[in-house]
């Protein structure tokens, strides 16, 4: 009786046994899903974050790409923008019949910012130019007029201005009467450039008056040397370009329709181009992004004119910098 006693707990202990280890068993291959399972989420994150890398540096490229294209299609600018033909015309203007033994005057107008001074940029750095043509000076006759009326005064100033850049000091009696003095400019000027190929440029000229017009003028009165024109031999392959914002003033110094080249504003891509340019290689990326949606607004205050687009480019990006600071 004892021994079946003993069978009868022996086989309950084995049953409770096999419960046991099933439940481990079952325990274990729970474990074994999780760890799966967070195995399969982390390789999962990985790959999420391998596909953004991927679609980050993807944009990247494309970006860059986009701005390496608009920096090439710039390099070519001046030619869209319209500064080489323009600067092209007037080398031939300059080497035309008209001006190879005699003189030549030529107007460029266009508003303040249009590039009138980057077309004469243009035109001086062309080696013929820069080879055939001696002397080759530059003044800005606003930066000598600092006063409202154009007096006799501000036209001596502006001779010996020239005088000056031949090396000549212009030694001036000041006793002497206005007249007599500006002159005595104006011969020393006609001695100094005679029998040579000059090219004087007057950059931004405001005034309209007697002693500007007609460069093509010549002496009528030996005794009267009154005028700019007086100062200038009319016999040497000569050649004066201006700028003006004022086509009058312009038509007054140069005298015919055909010599005056008009630089007109520039279309909204083209202020766009410009200020792209002006920004290359200089921001972040994400200030470039922030610009790129600020496209429109920033074509609509250039106005065209290639000035502006430059200047915005100066402080755009440096105030995006400071707002994000901020």
């Amino acid at each position: 009786m004892r021994r079946r006693g003993r069978r009868r707990r022996g086989r309950s202990c084995e049953g409770g046994g096999g419960e046991g280890g099933a439940a481990w068993a079952e325990a274990a291959r729970a474990e074994a899903a999780r760890a799966e399972a967070a195995r399969a989420a982390r390789a999962a994150r990985k790959e999420e974050a391998r596909a953004e890398e991927a679609w980050a540096e993807e944009a990247a490229r494309a970006e860059e790409e986009a701005w390496a294209r608009a920096r090439e299609w710039v390099k070519s600018s001046l030619h869209v923008f319209g500064f080489d033909e323009k600067a092209k015309k007037i080398e031939g203007m300059l080497f035309g019949s008209e001006v190879a033994i005699g003189f030549l005057a030529i107007g460029i107008v266009g508003i303040a910012g249009a590039g009138k001074t980057t077309v004469v940029r243009k035109v001086l750095n062309i080696k013929r130019v820069r080879y055939e043509f001696s002397p080759i000076i530059q003044l800005c006759p606003s930066d000598i007029i600092k006063e409202e009326e154009f007096t006799r005064a501000v036209s001596i100033s502006i001779v010996a201005s020239i005088l000056k850049q031949l090396g000549d000091n212009a030694n001036d009696d000041t006793d002497q009467e206005e007249g007599i003095r500006l002159g005595k400019h104006l011969k020393r000027l006609n001695e100094l450039l005679r029998g040579k190929k000059y090219l004087i440029v007057l950059d931004d000229v405001w005034h309209m008056n007697d002693f500007y017009s007609d460069l093509a003028g010549g002496v009528e009165d030996d005794n009267t040397w009154d005028r700019l024109s007086h100062g200038l031999p009319k016999d040497s392959g000569g050649a004066v370009m201006v700028t003006t914002r004022i086509t009058r003033v312009a038509r007054g110094m140069v005298g015919d329709q055909k010599n005056l080249i008009l630089v007109e504003q520039l279309d909204r891509e083209s202020c766009w181009r410009i200020f792209m340019d002006s920004i290359a290689d200089q921001v972040t990326y994400s200030t470039r992004i922030t610009l790129l949606r600020m496209k429109k607004e920033i074509q609509d205050q250039s106005l065209g004119l290639p000035l502006i687009a430059k200047t915005l480019a100066e402080f755009l990006p440096k105030k995006i910098g400071r707002l994000r600071i901020d």
